[in-house]
C-alpha cells in the first residue's frame, strides 16, 4: 500500500512553509526541541502580537493551538494583493 508520510520530506516541507509566512510573523523557524520524525514536524512561531506558537505540520495538516488576528489580517491582505497582481497580469 502506497504511503505518502514516507516520501515526503517534512524539513523541505517547513521551509516551504516558513518561507510562505515569514513577512506575516516575528519569527518562524523548525523548532530545535521537538524531534521532528519522519511523519511530522515542529514549527515554532511568534506571531506580530508577541504570542508563541508551536505547529505541527503532518500529512494531516497544521495542528495550531491559537491563530493571531494580527497574522490573519497581514496573511489575508497579502494574498488580495498577489491575487490583484495575477488578475491584472491575466486582463
Amino acid at each position: 500500500m502506497f504511503d505518502s508520510e514516507e516520501l515526503m520530506d517534512w524539513h523541505e516541507e517547513a521551509s516551504a512553509i516558513i518561507n510562505d509566512v515569514k513577512a506575516h510573523l516575528k519569527t518562524v523557524q523548525v523548532s530545535e526541541r521537538l524531534e521532528s520524525t519522519d511523519r511530522r514536524i515542529y514549527i515554532n512561531a511568534t506571531t506580530l502580537e508577541g504570542q508563541n506558537l508551536c505547529i505541527c505540520v503532518s500529512s494531516m495538516g497544521f495542528r495550531i493551538v491559537d491563530i493571531s488576528p494580527l497574522y490573519v489580517k497581514s496573511f489575508g491582505e497579502a494574498l488580495q494583493k498577489a491575487m490583484e497582481t495575477l488578475a491584472e497580469g491575466s486582463a
